[in-house]
């Protein structure tokens, strides 16, 4: 096989490679109760995270959006996730315990 045989079969098996290791990133939005610019703190620290790659949530919208690693986390645990630092989500809401904690604007 001579070189630029082989080089093209490199550069396709590495073109091929990062399109499949990247098909498992998912983009997601939903809604997420909160008011301020705490609370934007709180539901984004939950999510920093290796398996979530971006998250951003909007205080006017309440709308979170989520770009994350589905071979390494679901959208289920995303959700439980917010939840757990006291936030409710259009999937379930957050436990008495969970939202005493949080700062008494939020």
């Amino acid at each position: 096989m001579d070189m630029k045989t082989q080089l093209l079969l490199f550069l396709f098996a590495f073109i091929a490679f990062n399109s499949f290791a990247q098909s498992t990133l998912k983009v997601a939005s939903f809604k997420v109760n909160g008011v301020c610019e705490m609370c934007k703190k709180t539901i984004e620290g939950a999510l920093h995270i290796e398996s979530v790659k971006a998250v951003n949530w909007n205080p006017d919208t309440k709308i979170v959006k989520v770009k994350f690693d589905e071979s390494k986390i679901s959208l289920d645990s995303i959700h439980r996730r917010i939840v757990a630092v006291g936030y409710d989500t259009d999937k379930y809401s957050a436990t008495d315990t969970s939202y005493s904690s949080l700062h008494k604007c939020c």
